[in-house]
């Protein structure tokens, strides 16, 4: 089977095979079954007139169902796209020529359930890169917390990237008890220049149980303070037996990254068909804002001048609002 979306100058084969379903009924149905990768098959279930004349028919129905088997980051990156693809497509053109099936269609999905399709087909990108560069395999389960998201988001960074700013709220460094010498002048410098720099320090990095090495991390936090002071002053000033856990903060709510020594993405990672499916990216971003834009369009239409203003104005909150 072809599946197109003219628009997007995109056509992607897939392997179909047909069976008919409870053809005593007065409306008979056909199930598509579309391989569209190894592990991500696409159940396509067109019901259809009983009156026929020849190969063509009349679809009365089109219902979808994508399966995968396994939930590894190529599985759920494939299944992803296209439940992408079919409500953010104008148009969808599938044509299969040995049932004599040439239809056009569109779908109109919740959004929000179109947001999440793609917000799980990003996470699933980065983890298939991770594991492209690294060489490791992993399994991606239904539920990701907000700190393996983080942990997945940053890895991919390192490993595309090298270098980068990120979201940082504090770091606690241990010292030592003798308070060498070196780390009073870096603590020192520190406090002048209000820049606090830590590594280059091996990293590693677990996600989902499996452990890997990133390479050499250096943290750069500008804007920075120390929480405690005083008391890491009076600690450096009587070499304090007692260590004194430095806490830094950064006033911007951001820090510096550097990678040294990371793993690198072979120079074609993909194959055709995954290729197909990346390049995408940017035209499934595009269409859903147009979607978000033609609701809030259509949310408005009707509405006066001065309506539109009283339902668009941004509302003045006192403090208690944020309490």
């Amino acid at each position: 089977m072809q599946i197109s979306v003219p628009e997007w100058d995109f056509h992607y084969s897939a392997r179909s095979s047909a069976r008919i379903l409870k053809p005593s009924l007065p409306d008979s149905q056909i199930d598509l079954h579309l391989a569209l990768d190894k592990s991500v098959v696409l159940v396509l279930s067109l019901v259809r007139e009983t009156a026929q004349r020849g190969n063509a028919f009349t679809i009365k129905d089109v219902k979808i169902e994508i399966k995968r088997k396994g939930e590894s980051p190529r599985a759920n990156f494939f299944a992803e796209t296209f439940l992408a693809i079919f409500p953010l497509a104008s148009l969808l053109k599938l044509k299969l020529p040995e049932i004599g099936l040439d239809l056009s269609i569109n779908f109109d999905w919740e959004l929000s359930s179109v947001s999440q399709a793609l917000q799980w087909r990003q996470s699933a990108y980065q983890l298939m890169v991770i594991e492209a560069a690294t060489g490791v395999r992993l399994s991606m389960p239904r539920n990701i917390t907000g700190a393996e998201q983080e942990r997945i988001a940053l890895t991919y960074h390192a490993i595309t990237q090298g270098a980068f700013a990120w979201p940082y709220t504090h770091v606690i460094v241990s010292p030592p008890q003798d308070w060498p010498a070196t780390l009073i002048e870096q603590v020192a410098g520190f406090i002048k220049n209000n820049t606090f720099v830590l590594g280059p320090d091996p990293e590693y990095m677990e996600i989902f149980g499996v452990r890997f090495y990133l390479g050499q991390k250096i943290l750069t936090v500008k804007n920075s303070f120390i929480e405690n002071y005083s008391a890491v002053q009076e600690a450096m000033e009587h070499r304090n037996t007692q260590p004194v856990p430095i806490i830094v903060r950064s006033a911007t709510g951001e820090a510096q990254y550097e990678f040294l020594g990371t793993p690198q993405l072979p120079a074609a990672p993909w194959d055709r068909k995954t290729q197909q499916l990346v390049d995408l990216d940017r035209k499934l971003g595009e269409a859903l804002a147009d979607r978000y834009i033609a609701l809030a369009t259509a949310t408005l239409d009707g509405l006066s001048d001065e309506e539109k203003i009283a339902v668009t104005v941004r509302p003045e909150l006192d403090v208690e609002a944020f309490m």
